[in-house]
């Protein structure tokens, strides 16, 4: 039991460095970055900003299987004054 509980003597020291494999898989990637202005509003007094999970994608998160986008064709409706942006 002792021995399973005691430190390893070994000399031997191991580094790891990171993958730079999935850096540059992710950087070559063309999935859309940043924010997108989904609609300006009529004199915005007010910023929306949504935000998809970590596999989501801001297009296709808020639009419906028949095509309507929430944030662009429903929200605007109840929001005229506020600026949207995925």
């Amino acid at each position: 039991m002792r021995r399973l509980l005691r430190p390893s003597r070994s000399n031997k020291q191991t580094t790891t460095t990171p993958s730079t494999s999935l850096a540059s898989a992710q950087s070559d990637s063309k999935v859309p970055q940043g924010l997108q202005v989904v609609t300006e509003g009529i004199d915005p007094i007010v910023d929306i900003i949504a935000v998809h999970g970590l596999n989501g994608h801001r297009d296709k998160t808020w639009t419906a299987g028949n095509g309507v986008n929430w944030l662009r064709d429903l929200l605007p409706q109840d929001l005229p004054n506020a600026r949207i942006m995925a």
